[in-house]
């Protein structure tokens, strides 16, 4: 009995997860899909209404973000600095500003759609 009530106990903030918690890839980003040959850019959500961490391809960041039913805010991203050449550049230099508009997301068939508006600004999946 004691160790039902102690799984029961470990599984309770799952119950309760936020889904956006957890890692997330991008796969479009304004309509063009990230070519597979190419370091895909993440966002890894650590913690409800709390912290963001990820890779645009090319160089780390942090940031914090907050929801409100539809909406998502991300608060001033840290980076590492370093450059690429090519192609993953232009691609976060694209994912990184696309974090500051003002943003509205839907989780839709495991998929994670960021939107400006009625346009779709990106596609992630798990």
């Amino acid at each position: 009995m004691k160790s039902i009530a102690l799984i029961l106990l470990c599984l309770m903030p799952l119950a309760g997860a936020d889904p956006l918690t957890g890692k997330w890839q991008l796969v479009e980003l304004k309509g063009k899909p990230i070519p597979a040959n190419l370091k895909k850019p993440f966002l890894q959500f650590t913690k409800p209404g709390g912290r963001i961490e990820g890779s645009g391809g090319c160089n780390r960041f942090g940031a914090s973000f907050k929801t409100n039913k539809a909406s998502i805010q991300f608060g001033a991203m840290s980076a590492t600095m370093m450059e690429c050449l090519g192609p993953e550049m232009k691609i976060e230099d694209e994912f990184l500003k696309s974090l500051s508009l003002k943003l509205t997301f839907k989780l839709k068939q495991g998929e994670l759609y960021f939107y400006e508006g009625n346009t779709i600004v990106m596609r992630l999946k798990r």
